[in-house]
């Protein structure tokens, strides 16, 4: 349960840095979803805040009841837009780390969702009690999203050259 909090908090944080600081992909990829002309930056900040204040939060989910409901909430949109994307045959990246290569809304979304979902049901079942383990997961958070918010600008560009990198290959 330990290791599977610690995916599911990164996963987070990298989601939500990556939304916070390039919000451009993600609203492209939401407005061809939905048939609107654009969806606005401030909706895809939003998002990201979510994102980033659950993977704080998720350490403590045995505490609080809302920490499992938020992520399960979550991992449901993130499976429905996924479910939605791929019927509706989306075609833009879905930019969900800020980036604007990648693959569009489909099948990883609806995996993300299912293991957020999953992960939240487990932690109900199974809340993190040990103060020692809530301390180490909430240090590691605190050191991925620092990292990650430090080289926020560089990002983009690591997933750009990874996708380009196994296009040649």
């Amino acid at each position: 349960m330990v290791a599977f909090t610690a995916a599911i908090s990164a996963m987070l944080l990298r989601a939500g840095v990556g939304k916070l600081t390039v919000p451009a992909p993600l609203g492209a990829a939401l407005a061809e979803l939905t048939g609107r002309e654009a969806v606005p930056a401030s909706f895809v900040r939003v998002v990201a805040v979510v994102e980033l204040a659950l993977a704080l939060l998720v350490p403590f989910a045995g505490r609080f009841a809302v920490v499992q409901a938020v992520a399960a909430l979550l991992g449901l949109s993130f499976a429905a837009i996924g479910v939605v994307g791929k019927t509706r045959r989306t075609r833009k990246p879905c930019g969900c780390f800020g980036t604007t290569s990648g693959g569009s809304f489909g099948g990883a979304n609806i995996l993300a969702g299912l293991a957020l979902m999953a992960w939240a049901g487990l932690a109900f079942a199974r809340p993190l009690e040990d103060y020692r383990t809530v301390a180490l997961l909430l240090g590691l958070n605190v050191v991925i999203g620092g990292l990650c918010w430090r080289n926020r600008r560089y990002i983009p560009l690591f997933f750009n050259s990874v996708t380009a990198i196994r296009r040649t290959s």
